[in-house]
């Protein structure tokens, strides 16, 4: 049983910077700071974020590219020699524990899922940006268990996290059920 324990729930502002044309605007994170002291007088910070990104499928990228190169080649007459590969907004909700001593931050969390899942959904978007955020997105083809190992290989570097654990969800535009994969830090 704990001696004491506070949760609070927000929304935490962050100015963020569009990927080519200077400007910026305020991204909102969903979170939860939850701290918890046990009976020794030890305490326990749990944060909870939602980190929004955007997946481009990894197959349908291929068949995209695949089908581009067979039009160009003239071996299929079918549409019109574009293709677009499906991408959707995906939601990564994070949870870290960490000792409430160590020097961490709701800013710290963000950077660490801004390194794992670098296609972050943006607040401000012009036309050279919206350019920036297609190559990204060209550049990070993922399915959910590749965000999942993303998300494993960043986190497990932090040393200043205690425990952690995501769920990962890609809101599919292709068909009408959701992907989802869940991991958590390997226990020793």
């Amino acid at each position: 049983m704990p001696k004491a324990h506070l949760k609070l729930d927000f929304k935490y502002p962050v100015k963020q910077t569009s990927l080519k044309s200077g400007n910026w605007g305020w991204q909102y994170y969903e979170c939860a700071w939850e701290g918890t002291e046990d009976k020794t007088d030890k305490v326990l910070m749990n944060l909870t974020i939602k980190y929004e990104y955007s997946s481009t499928c990894p197959c349908s990228l291929s068949m995209s590219k695949q089908y581009e190169e067979e039009y160009r080649q003239g071996k299929t007459t079918e549409g019109s020699g574009i293709a677009s590969a499906h991408s959707q907004r995906s939601v990564a909700t994070i949870t870290v524990t960490y000792d409430a001593e160590t020097d961490f931050h709701i800013e710290d969390l963000i950077e660490l899922c801004r390194h794992a899942l670098p296609t972050e959904t943006q607040s401000l978007v012009k036309r050279a940006d919206e350019q920036a955020f297609a190559i990204l997105n060209g550049d990070n083809p993922m399915f959910v268990e590749h965000a999942t190992r993303r998300i494993s290989t960043v986190f497990n570097e932090c040393d200043k996290l205690i425990d952690w654990e995501a769920k990962v969800e890609h809101l599919e535009s292709l068909h009408s059920h959701n992907a989802v994969a869940y991991i958590r830090k390997e226990r020793n």
